[in-house]
């Protein structure tokens, strides 16, 4: 029987029957539901689940990495446990009830899904991610939004508008995206100034923006604060960490697959504070050479081997349940089966 064939319960059942036993009471393990502050991906942004609980739809990534419009709901209070998983040195923990569905990668090549709750999770269990479609691979960057990301990177407001501050010795090449712009050039410091740019470039573009907009936003910024290391990795950074959620995103929206935000202090100048600094990795093959406005970025892209990406995410470990019965929060039951948390982990109601 083919995984296409297979009805979700009997995912569940098969998955389940080998495991070990739930040691709470068999009823707990057919309640669903998530912790108020899990966040949940929305074609909008990152949110809490508590907080899309107000009876409007919200847009949701499915299985078939297409949006689908659903509703949230309180579904009760119970138990919860904590589920901590791992990805590429990063850890996060999940809050979920014992009868929380979860979708596991299995089989020899991992292509093949088992459904199992959170009281059956175990240490080395492959959750399923999924991301959405790339919508960028038909398109070209917008020159527009190129200057605008660029300019909100490298630049700064000046009376009534912006101005783009390039480093004469790397950002030369970046001047012919502002081809009709007054430039000057400057001594101490030694800069590129292009005059005269519209004050909202430097602020972030409405997500509502075109496809090939925010593209070339999302280029031109890469461009000023990103780095391209010397095996390919692809990486931006920015001392707020709300940018950088925003640049999710847009990534998101546009099917450009990006890992967690990590952070890092660093140690300040004398008399100075230690700060932070964040930095968000891009899943390479989701690129091409059009996103790389600088030579040195895409020869690097270009030249490097194309390692499969380490996109899923593995258990490491399940604790509790939590003290106390925590209010629980889930998708409305006429609501899509599959859907994704923040990072792209693919979850799903508990079978009927």
């Amino acid at each position: 029987m083919s995984e296409g064939s297979r009805s979700v319960t009997d995912m569940y059942s098969e998955a389940t029957s080998s495991r070990r036993s739930w040691p709470g009471s068999s009823e707990e393990l057919l309640t669903g539901g998530w912790a108020g502050a899990t966040k949940i991906l929305t074609k909008a942004g990152c949110r809490a689940i508590r907080e899309l609980c107000d009876g409007k739809q919200h847009q949701v990534l499915g299985r078939d990495a297409c949006w689908h419009d659903v509703t949230f709901a309180p579904c009760g209070a119970g138990p919860v446990l904590s589920v901590v998983v791992g990805r590429n040195r990063q850890t996060k923990i999940l809050q979920a009830a014992p009868g929380q569905s979860w979708l596991l990668r299995t089989g020899p090549s991992r292509k093949q899904r088992a459904l199992v709750p959170t009281g059956h999770l175990k240490e080395g269990d492959r959750l399923a991610v999924v991301f959405p479609r790339n919508g960028v691979r038909q398109t070209t960057p917008s020159p527009f939004g190129i200057a605008h990301g660029i300019t909100f990177g490298d630049g700064t407001l000046n009376g009534t508008g912006s101005m783009a501050q390039l480093d004469p010795a790397k950002d030369r090449p970046l001047l012919k995206w502002f081809s009709n712009s007054v430039v000057t050039e400057t001594r101490a410091p030694h800069q590129l100034l292009v005059h005269h740019l519209p004050r909202f470039f430097k602020s972030l573009p409405p997500m509502q923006e075109s496809v090939p907009y925010l593209y070339g936003w999302l280029a031109g910024y890469l461009a000023a604060d990103g780095h391209v290391a010397k095996d390919g990795t692809v990486m931006l950074n920015c001392a707020k960490r709300e940018i950088l959620e925003y640049v999710r995103t847009v990534s998101t929206r546009l099917g450009i697959g990006t890992y967690g935000i990590t952070e890092q202090v660093r140690e300040g100048f004398p008399g100075r504070l230690p700060s932070s600094i964040f930095r968000v990795h891009f899943v390479t093959e989701d690129l091409s050479p059009a996103f790389f406005l600088l030579e040195e970025h895409r020869r690097r892209f270009e030249v490097s081997s194309k390692a499969f990406s380490r996109k899923g995410w593995v258990v490491r470990d399940v604790r509790g349940p939590v003290d106390g019965r925590k209010d629980l929060f889930s998708i409305s039951p006429e609501g899509h089966g599959e859907w994704a948390l923040e990072d792209n982990i693919l979850v799903a109601r508990l079978p009927k």
